[in-house]
């Protein structure tokens, strides 16, 4: 990592260092901080880093990022649930529909790379959107919930968006970068 920083340097390229971290990926997590060195400033190791939403770790878990998901879905649903209600948003399909594609859109993004370990975790956001909605009580159990309303598990969800990567994956050129890592793995 020095040297391709030190040819960074060399060829007059800039690196906000005051925004930039390095995430070095081990079995076991090191409390020493590591510093590199780019020109006069420097830039030092981080255990976590939010890349594009996704909190990467550098034991390479995504438990922190499901749970940081989790807690997104659940404001997203808190928030929603008080303008469904004073605009009474109609048919129960209409309200399924919305509770979905929120649970959906805030718990599972990026999921392909990170979710299916850790699906549990989010599961519930969805169970605990419609049960808030429709005032059903605590004790009642997830299946009925999902039963009852038609739920898809997000289990399912995450195989789906892993499997559409992966063939998006298999169609691309050799020389296309996704493909490249993923031929590294």
């Amino acid at each position: 990592m020095q040297r391709t920083l030190d040819i960074f340097h060399e060829y007059c390229l800039l690196i906000n260092h005051e925004e930039s971290n390095v995430l070095i990926f081990s079995r076991r997590s090191s409390s020493k901080k590591v510093l590199f060195k780019c020109g006069e400033n420097s830039i030092e190791s981080a255990r976590s880093y939010n890349y594009l939403g996704v909190i990467f770790v550098n034991n390479g878990s995504f438990e922190q990022n499901a749970n940081s998901q989790r807690k997104k879905g659940e404001i997203a649903i808190k928030s929603l649930l008080p303008i469904m209600y004073k605009t009474g948003a109609g048919a129960l399909e209409a309200w399924i529909r919305v509770l979905n594609s929120v649970a959906y859109a805030t718990t599972l993004h990026a999921s392909e790379v990170w979710g299916f370990p850790h699906v549990e975790v989010v599961e519930r956001v969805q169970v605990r959107a419609f049960m808030s909605a429709f005032f059903l009580a605590n004790n009642t159990p997830d299946y009925m919930v999902r039963i009852e309303f038609g739920l898809i598990h997000s289990r399912f969800q995450v195989i789906n968006r892993a499997l559409s990567w992966w063939v998006k994956l298999c169609r691309m050129e050799d020389s296309r970068m996704p493909k490249i890592c993923f031929q590294r793995l």
